[in-house]
Protein backbone atom coordinates (compact mmCIF):
# COMPACT_ATOMS: atom_id res chain seq x y z
CA UNK A 1 0.00 0.00 0.00
CA UNK A 2 1.41 3.40 -1.04
CA UNK A 3 2.09 6.27 1.37
CA UNK A 4 0.42 8.46 -1.14
CA UNK A 5 -2.52 6.58 -0.88
CA UNK A 6 -4.11 9.02 2.07
CA UNK A 7 -4.96 11.33 -1.28
CA UNK A 8 -8.85 11.59 -1.38
CA UNK A 9 -11.21 9.92 -3.55
CA UNK A 10 -14.12 11.15 -5.39
CA UNK A 11 -16.31 8.59 -4.95
CA UNK A 12 -19.52 9.12 -2.97
CA UNK A 13 -19.86 8.00 0.46
CA UNK A 14 -22.84 5.35 0.86
CA UNK A 15 -23.88 2.06 2.10
CA UNK A 16 -25.61 -0.54 0.41
CA UNK A 17 -29.63 -1.50 1.45
CA UNK A 18 -30.09 -3.65 4.05
CA UNK A 19 -32.63 -4.89 6.65
CA UNK A 20 -33.47 -1.74 8.53
CA UNK A 21 -34.17 -3.59 11.76
CA UNK A 22 -31.30 -6.16 11.51
CA UNK A 23 -28.87 -3.43 10.67
CA UNK A 24 -29.74 -1.74 13.90
CA UNK A 25 -29.83 -4.55 16.52
CA UNK A 26 -26.54 -5.53 15.06
CA UNK A 27 -25.07 -1.93 15.17
CA UNK A 28 -25.76 -1.35 18.58
CA UNK A 29 -23.66 -4.53 19.80
CA UNK A 30 -20.81 -4.23 21.86
CA UNK A 31 -19.24 -7.17 19.79
CA UNK A 32 -19.28 -8.37 16.24
CA UNK A 33 -17.63 -10.76 14.46
CA UNK A 34 -18.80 -11.85 10.78
CA UNK A 35 -17.15 -15.33 11.15
CA UNK A 36 -19.68 -15.87 13.65
CA UNK A 37 -22.47 -14.12 11.79
CA UNK A 38 -21.34 -16.32 8.16
CA UNK A 39 -20.05 -19.29 9.49
CA UNK A 40 -20.70 -20.65 6.54
CA UNK A 41 -18.24 -18.73 4.56
CA UNK A 42 -14.61 -19.85 5.76
CA UNK A 43 -13.21 -17.62 3.23
CA UNK A 44 -13.69 -14.86 6.49
CA UNK A 45 -11.42 -16.93 8.76
CA UNK A 46 -9.08 -17.67 6.56
CA UNK A 47 -6.01 -15.21 6.77
CA UNK A 48 -2.87 -15.25 4.33
CA UNK A 49 0.92 -14.56 4.06
CA UNK A 50 2.21 -12.03 1.24
CA UNK A 51 5.60 -12.81 1.43
CA UNK A 52 7.82 -9.85 0.62
CA UNK A 53 6.06 -8.74 -1.61
CA UNK A 54 4.26 -5.01 -0.68
CA UNK A 55 0.78 -6.58 -1.81
CA UNK A 56 -1.28 -6.28 0.86
CA UNK A 57 -3.50 -3.73 -1.47
CA UNK A 58 -3.92 -6.69 -3.87
CA UNK A 59 -4.71 -9.74 -0.89
CA UNK A 60 -6.97 -7.39 0.92
CA UNK A 61 -9.34 -6.42 -2.01
CA UNK A 62 -9.43 -10.09 -2.97
CA UNK A 63 -10.01 -11.28 0.44
CA UNK A 64 -13.22 -8.87 0.99
CA UNK A 65 -14.44 -9.57 -2.19
CA UNK A 66 -14.17 -13.57 -2.17
CA UNK A 67 -16.24 -13.13 1.09
CA UNK A 68 -18.77 -11.18 -0.05
CA UNK A 69 -19.23 -13.11 -2.80
CA UNK A 70 -19.87 -16.34 -0.31
CA UNK A 71 -22.20 -14.09 2.08
CA UNK A 72 -24.50 -12.83 -0.87
CA UNK A 73 -25.21 -16.46 -2.08
CA UNK A 74 -25.32 -18.08 1.04
CA UNK A 75 -22.54 -19.89 1.06
CA UNK A 76 -23.37 -21.43 -2.35
CA UNK A 77 -20.77 -19.47 -4.17
CA UNK A 78 -17.11 -20.73 -3.39
CA UNK A 79 -15.36 -18.21 -5.78
CA UNK A 80 -11.98 -17.41 -4.62
CA UNK A 81 -10.37 -14.28 -5.83
CA UNK A 82 -7.05 -14.03 -7.21
CA UNK A 83 -4.90 -11.18 -4.93
CA UNK A 84 -1.79 -12.72 -7.80
CA UNK A 85 -4.15 -11.69 -11.35
CA UNK A 86 -5.19 -8.10 -9.28
CA UNK A 87 -1.22 -7.33 -8.01
CA UNK A 88 -0.28 -8.29 -11.75
CA UNK A 89 -2.21 -6.76 -13.79
CA UNK A 90 -4.11 -3.64 -12.45
CA UNK A 91 -1.14 -1.42 -13.66
CA UNK A 92 -3.11 1.80 -12.50
CA UNK A 93 -3.45 0.03 -8.97
CA UNK A 94 0.49 -0.10 -8.27
CA UNK A 95 2.42 -2.73 -8.03
CA UNK A 96 3.76 -5.76 -5.49
CA UNK A 97 7.40 -4.14 -5.16
CA UNK A 98 6.46 -0.88 -3.79
CA UNK A 99 2.38 -1.02 -2.99
CA UNK A 100 -0.80 0.71 -4.41
CA UNK A 101 -4.64 1.47 -3.69
CA UNK A 102 -7.19 -0.61 -2.69
CA UNK A 103 -9.88 2.00 -4.28
CA UNK A 104 -8.05 1.60 -7.52
CA UNK A 105 -8.14 -2.33 -7.31
CA UNK A 106 -12.05 -1.93 -6.71
CA UNK A 107 -12.26 0.00 -9.75
CA UNK A 108 -9.88 -2.22 -11.94
CA UNK A 109 -12.76 -5.42 -9.97
CA UNK A 110 -15.92 -3.32 -11.84
CA UNK A 111 -14.14 -2.65 -15.36
CA UNK A 112 -11.66 -5.21 -16.29
CA UNK A 113 -12.73 -8.05 -13.94
CA UNK A 114 -10.48 -10.60 -11.48
CA UNK A 115 -9.88 -14.30 -12.13
CA UNK A 116 -9.99 -17.04 -8.94
CA UNK A 117 -7.02 -18.26 -7.35
CA UNK A 118 -8.05 -21.54 -8.84
CA UNK A 119 -6.90 -19.97 -11.83
CA UNK A 120 -3.74 -18.20 -10.46
CA UNK A 121 -3.05 -19.02 -7.48
CA UNK A 122 -1.31 -16.56 -5.05
CA UNK A 123 1.97 -18.68 -4.21
CA UNK A 124 4.53 -16.17 -1.75
CA UNK A 125 7.98 -18.21 -2.86
CA UNK A 126 6.92 -17.68 -5.89
CA UNK A 127 6.86 -14.20 -6.02
CA UNK A 128 10.18 -12.25 -6.64
CA UNK A 129 9.85 -9.01 -4.87
CA UNK A 130 13.29 -7.49 -4.69
CA UNK A 131 12.73 -3.57 -4.78
CA UNK A 132 12.39 -2.04 -7.55
CA UNK A 133 12.69 -5.60 -9.93
CA UNK A 134 10.09 -5.50 -12.64
CA UNK A 135 8.89 -8.46 -11.92
CA UNK A 136 4.48 -7.77 -12.28
CA UNK A 137 3.82 -9.32 -15.67
CA UNK A 138 0.27 -9.63 -16.35
CA UNK A 139 -0.63 -13.59 -17.19
CA UNK A 140 -3.96 -13.43 -19.11
CA UNK A 141 -4.32 -17.52 -19.37
CA UNK A 142 -4.84 -19.93 -15.87
CA UNK A 143 -2.18 -22.18 -14.81
CA UNK A 144 -2.09 -25.84 -16.25
CA UNK A 145 -3.70 -27.21 -13.38
CA UNK A 146 -6.76 -25.50 -13.54
CA UNK A 147 -9.67 -26.82 -15.77
CA UNK A 148 -10.75 -23.14 -16.39
CA UNK A 149 -10.39 -20.59 -19.12
CA UNK A 150 -8.82 -17.28 -18.20
CA UNK A 151 -11.76 -15.11 -20.00
CA UNK A 152 -14.80 -17.34 -19.30
CA UNK A 153 -12.95 -17.07 -15.32
CA UNK A 154 -13.23 -13.03 -15.11
CA UNK A 155 -16.01 -11.80 -12.66
CA UNK A 156 -16.58 -7.92 -12.51
CA UNK A 157 -18.32 -5.97 -9.88
CA UNK A 158 -21.18 -3.53 -10.44
CA UNK A 159 -20.15 -0.67 -7.89
CA UNK A 160 -17.82 -0.44 -5.31
CA UNK A 161 -18.00 2.93 -1.98
CA UNK A 162 -16.32 4.85 0.31
CA UNK A 163 -17.44 4.71 3.83
CA UNK A 164 -16.82 6.95 6.53
CA UNK A 165 -17.11 7.45 10.02
CA UNK A 166 -18.04 4.50 12.91
CA UNK A 167 -21.71 4.01 12.14
CA UNK A 168 -21.56 3.89 8.44
CA UNK A 169 -19.06 1.27 8.57
CA UNK A 170 -20.38 -0.57 11.09
CA UNK A 171 -23.59 -0.89 9.23
CA UNK A 172 -22.07 -2.13 5.76
CA UNK A 173 -20.12 -4.60 7.66
CA UNK A 174 -23.14 -6.64 9.58
CA UNK A 175 -25.29 -5.87 6.28
CA UNK A 176 -22.73 -7.04 3.47
CA UNK A 177 -19.67 -8.15 5.07
CA UNK A 178 -16.03 -7.19 5.76
CA UNK A 179 -14.33 -3.77 4.24
CA UNK A 180 -10.85 -3.10 3.07
CA UNK A 181 -9.05 -0.43 5.12
CA UNK A 182 -5.87 1.76 5.36
CA UNK A 183 -4.06 2.03 7.72
CA UNK A 184 -0.30 2.78 9.86
CA UNK A 185 1.95 -0.13 9.35
CA UNK A 186 3.35 0.14 12.60
CA UNK A 187 1.24 -3.01 13.97
CA UNK A 188 2.98 -5.96 15.63
CA UNK A 189 4.19 -8.90 13.56
CA UNK A 190 2.43 -11.06 14.46
CA UNK A 191 -0.41 -9.04 15.92
CA UNK A 192 -0.59 -9.92 20.17
CA UNK A 193 -4.12 -10.26 21.93
CA UNK A 194 -3.92 -6.70 23.08
CA UNK A 195 -5.97 -3.62 21.42
CA UNK A 196 -3.17 -1.57 19.16
CA UNK A 197 -3.42 1.71 19.56
CA UNK A 198 -0.80 4.10 17.19
CA UNK A 199 1.53 6.53 19.13
CA UNK A 200 3.59 9.42 17.94
CA UNK A 201 2.85 12.12 15.12
CA UNK A 202 0.05 11.03 12.47
CA UNK A 203 1.69 9.33 9.53
CA UNK A 204 0.88 7.96 6.51
CA UNK A 205 -1.60 5.17 5.56
CA UNK A 206 1.10 2.06 4.38
CA UNK A 207 -0.58 -1.03 5.31
CA UNK A 208 -4.45 -2.72 4.12
CA UNK A 209 -6.20 -4.66 6.30
CA UNK A 210 -9.61 -6.23 6.42
CA UNK A 211 -11.78 -4.96 9.02
CA UNK A 212 -13.99 -8.07 10.35
CA UNK A 213 -15.98 -6.39 13.33
CA UNK A 214 -15.27 -4.78 16.61
CA UNK A 215 -15.76 -5.05 20.49
CA UNK A 216 -14.94 -3.04 23.92
CA UNK A 217 -12.00 -4.51 26.12
CA UNK A 218 -11.26 -2.75 29.10
CA UNK A 219 -13.31 0.28 28.22
CA UNK A 220 -11.83 0.70 24.98
CA UNK A 221 -13.32 0.22 22.09
CA UNK A 222 -11.38 -1.08 18.84
CA UNK A 223 -11.83 -2.80 15.32
CA UNK A 224 -11.40 -6.64 14.69
CA UNK A 225 -9.33 -6.63 11.26
CA UNK A 226 -7.67 -9.44 9.06
CA UNK A 227 -3.49 -7.94 8.56
CA UNK A 228 -0.95 -10.23 6.05
CA UNK A 229 2.14 -10.04 6.79
CA UNK A 230 5.44 -11.67 5.57
CA UNK A 231 4.66 -15.53 6.00
CA UNK A 232 0.92 -15.51 7.33
CA UNK A 233 -1.57 -13.50 7.66
CA UNK A 234 -3.81 -13.22 11.59
CA UNK A 235 -5.84 -11.06 13.43
CA UNK A 236 -5.67 -7.89 15.37
CA UNK A 237 -7.36 -5.29 17.45
CA UNK A 238 -7.18 -1.56 16.75
CA UNK A 239 -8.30 1.08 18.51
CA UNK A 240 -11.15 2.95 16.79
CA UNK A 241 -10.00 6.16 16.18
CA UNK A 242 -6.50 5.64 16.18
CA UNK A 243 -3.98 5.15 13.33
CA UNK A 244 -5.90 6.72 10.90
CA UNK A 245 -8.24 3.46 10.23
CA UNK A 246 -11.48 5.32 9.44
CA UNK A 247 -10.44 7.62 7.00
CA UNK A 248 -9.93 5.05 4.39
CA UNK A 249 -12.74 2.27 3.91
CA UNK A 250 -13.45 0.56 1.26
CA UNK A 251 -15.61 -2.14 -0.51
CA UNK A 252 -18.46 -3.30 -3.60
CA UNK A 253 -21.29 -4.99 -4.60
CA UNK A 254 -21.43 -7.53 -7.47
Amino acid sequence: MKQKLRGSSRHRNRSLRINSKTREHEENQTTFDARDKWSHCPSISRTYGKGVCSSCWAVVVAEVLTDRSCIKSNGRNTFNYSARNLATCCKDCGNITVGGFPHKAFAYWKTTGIVSEECQPYNVSDMDCQYGKDISKCETECVKESKRTYEDDLRRGNEFYKFCGTTDIQREIVSNGPVAAGTWADLPKPCTKRIHSCHGPRQKLDHAVRIIGWGTEKEKDYWLVASSHRNEGNICKIERGKCGIESYVYSGKD
